[in-house]
């Protein structure tokens, strides 16, 4: 018993010193493969990917999406999402994400303003914020998601 004692000892310092960190939350990259998909009952439909990173060493559940787009600094769209993806460990993963802009919805002037920097080719500053959930073993994260970039109504088309 006595020469036990001190093997378990060891063990405990060592599993203690070597275990593994908390879960990580994934971080968001970018938005990519930005792009007009359908106009159906006077609703604009836009397509994308966000591009995260799980650098945890176990997979990971993505769960919802909660995200406003902003154009030229005025709320577009507002895109609420359940989804289920499991995303495999220390990966990159994108989320595909659909945003649904009813045109009644946008000022006048923002509509004025897309239909100039269109035909001058033109870009304006558009926001995508909110947030993005997750499953880490079986804990709930929230990503902040908060991105920009300048956009041409040209690249929609």
């Amino acid at each position: 018993m006595k020469t036990l004692f001190p093997a378990l000892v060891m063990f405990a310092l060592l599993w203690s010193i070597t275990a593994c960190d908390a879960p990580k939350q994934p971080e968001f990259k970018e938005l990519i493969n930005l792009k007009f998909n359908s106009l159906k009952k006077g609703v604009v439909t836009l397509t994308a990917d966000a591009v995260f990173n799980n650098p945890n060493p176990f997979g990971i559940q993505l769960t919802s999406t909660d995200l406003n787009l902003l154009l030229d600094g005025k709320k577009a769209a507002n895109v609420q999402q359940s989804i289920d993806i499991k995303v495999p460990a220390s990966q990159g993963f994108k989320v595909p994400i659909n945003i649904n802009i009813n045109p009644k919805d946008l000022s006048a002037n923002l509509l004025l303003d897309g239909a100039l920097t269109m035909f001058n080719n033109k870009k304006i500053p558009m926001r995508l914020n909110g947030t993005v959930t997750v499953k880490v073993l079986e804990l709930e994260f929230k990503i902040p998601v908060n991105y920009e970039q300048p956009v041409s109504l040209k690249e929609f088309l």
